[in-house]
């Protein structure tokens, strides 16, 4: 853990020194987008957003619990409310066949609907699952 953790400190170095010379090597870079990452996450302050966010779940991948636990949060920054959609897959398989199919005609109903006057009904975020499940 002492041996991975000077490791991360000497590419951190390393990185800060190699930006001030204006050339970051490539097997830095990862680190470098990682640690800016992680600066990013603890300085960003969230605030409200009038409109509506639109959650796109590749549902193969997360526990039911986090789902809602995400999507309440969203809740509590969304002030024009929350609509979540469950893809049957996970994210790996997101921009293969025949899921990239199914992403895009969702994200084509989610930009169509974004510009059509909305009404207070938001669809479920299991809806598509329940009419599966149905037949339809």
């Amino acid at each position: 853990r002492v041996r991975r953790k000077a490791s991360l400190s000497a590419k951190k170095l390393a990185w800060k020194l190699c930006l001030k010379i204006g050339h970051l090597p490539m097997a830095l870079r990862d680190q470098y987008v990682f640690d800016a990452d992680v600066r990013a996450q603890k300085a960003y302050v969230a605030k409200p957003y009038d409109g509506r966010i639109i959650m796109l779940w590749a549902s193969l991948d997360i526990e039911k619990r986090y789902h809602e636990n995400f999507k309440e949060a969203w809740a509590l920054l969304a002030l024009g409310g929350v609509e979540s959609y469950d893809l049957p897959f996970d994210h790996i398989g997101t921009f293969r066949e025949p899921h990239v199919r199914i992403l895009a005609d969702r994200l084509k109903a989610c930009i169509d609907s974004a510009s059509t006057p909305q009404t207070e009904y938001v669809i479920p975020h299991d809806y598509n699952s329940r009419r599966q499940q149905q037949g339809r």
